[in-house]
């Protein structure tokens, strides 16, 4: 491989040109090296292209070479470096934008579970809060079963005790009438000197429409007129009978209790 020797011209900023001294020879020879093993690859110091690299530039473009000042190769190799790294680095990025996408479908996933277990433990809060709700408000229920029960229970033993005494009182009033019945009847044989042995008195029976019948069989009310009349005619007869002892003295009284005491 033929590699032509460039002289290296170098331009400064006040515009002198310095020339580096070249070799004499314009073209040489490099000889090929001989086939020898290169253990480090493409990383090893042997594997060097330098030497080899020519840039078969025409003319124009040797001018446009020559006219550039060593800081402006220095910046545009900085540039070109640097666009380098970069391209480099987005490559790098971009092959491993597949891995990328799937971790943030596994993020997305794991966001998607954690809403849905959000709203389950909101959903199971609520229901825990109900379940609280419904046991008290059956407890409520049950502390009121509990106090109607209980007046429930005063008001039968309430009742059985009003029974009991109804029943007494019943019993205290018949016995009561028996003895005023009883009473009323020695009274009448005492005072109009009638004989009441052997004859059989009905306590629960009265005279209605001149007939002894059942107090059941009487109409309610029926009695109460005659009782009434029977009344004012008492009253009368005492009303008279007072008139006729004021009046004079020497009538006989019809009273009864004047019949007796004459008797």
């Amino acid at each position: 491989m033929v590699v032509e020797d460039q002289p290296l011209i170098r331009k400064r900023k006040g515009g002198e040109v310095i020339e580096e001294p070249t070799s004499s020879k314009k073209m040489k020879e490099v000889e090929e090296p001989s086939d020898r093993p290169i253990p480090g690859g493409v990383w090893d110091p042997a594997f060097n292209l330098g030497h080899k690299i020519a840039f078969n530039l025409d003319e124009p473009k040797k001018k446009v070479v020559e006219k550039i000042i060593e800081q402006q190769m220095d910046d545009t190799s900085l540039e070109f470096t640097s666009r380098e790294a970069m391209a480099t680095w987005h490559l790098a990025y971009a092959s491993d934008r597949g891995v990328l996408r799937v971790e943030l479908q596994k993020v997305q996933t794991q966001v998607k579970e954690a809403k849905a277990g959000l709203e389950l433990k909101k959903a199971r809060d609520q229901l825990v809060a109900d379940l609280e709700q419904g046991k008290k408000e059956v407890f409520d229920q049950k502390s009121a079963s509990t106090a109607l029960r209980v007046e429930r229970d005063a008001l039968l033993l309430t009742t059985v005790e009003d029974k009991k005494l109804k029943e007494e009182m019943g019993e205290a009033i018949v016995l009561e009438h028996t003895r005023g019945f009883k009473k009323a009847l020695r009274q009448v044989s005492h005072l109009f000197n009638i004989s009441t042995e052997g004859v059989d008195f009905e306590p629960r029976k009265d005279v209605y429409r001149g007939c002894l019948v059942p107090l059941s069989e009487i109409l309610e009310g029926a009695l109460v007129g005659n009782l009434n009349e029977a009344e004012e005619e008492v009253v009368a007869e005492t009303t008279v009978v007072g008139e006729v002892r004021e009046e004079d003295p020497a009538v006989p009284s019809t009273n009864v209790d004047d019949v007796v005491h004459m008797q």
